[in-house]
């Protein structure tokens, strides 16, 4: 027997089961976007995603990723000050592979903002997004620890500086 896979099924299936999936924990109004909002993107995640856990899964080679930063191009308007910040910034700190099998960490090093560049993202912008990334795998779980489980100062941080200059925000985990 021959199977084929049909990708438009596939990608059918895939889109309700993350549509299903996600847990949506308070909304005012904010989402869903709309085409003409500009947003301001917080987080390194918005170029460095997690699209699987580590170990066996993460050795899962797909031909077809779509980035949360090429999605969102389809329907808004980014901040381009703060992606270029964040471009340069990741310059000079790649995404953490680790070494070996499993050995990818559970989160990124975050970019801790400057307070002028988020206060100013708030005037030209209309809603912050914040994109905060973890992992886990085969053979090893979370820890209840900064950067695994819980959040780290520079996140704690970054959060409280968006909340405070934008009046809408939303969190992405």
């Amino acid at each position: 027997m021959t199977y084929t896979l049909d990708w438009q099924a596939y990608t059918k299936l895939a889109r309700q089961t993350v549509a299903e999936g996600a847990v949506l924990l308070q909304n005012d109004g904010v989402l869903p976007l709309q085409p003409a909002t500009t947003v301001a993107v917080f987080g390194r995640n918005q170029f460095n995603y997690y699209k699987s856990g580590t170990g066996s899964g993460g050795m899962v080679n797909v031909t077809n990723v779509v980035s949360p930063l090429d999605m969102l191009r389809e329907d808004v308007t980014l901040n381009t000050d703060v992606l270029k910040a964040y471009e340069n910034w990741l310059e000079d700190h790649p995404f953490d592979q680790g070494e070996g099998w499993a050995a990818e960490p559970w989160s990124q090093e975050e970019m801790p903002l400057d307070a002028t560049l988020v206060q100013q993202a708030a005037l030209d912008s209309d809603v912050a997004l914040i994109m905060i990334g973890r992992t886990a795998g085969e053979d090893r779980d979370n820890t209840a620890d900064p950067g695994s489980y819980f959040l780290t100062e520079t996140e704690q941080e970054m959060l409280r500086l968006v909340t405070t200059h934008f009046k809408q925000t939303v969190v992405v985990l």
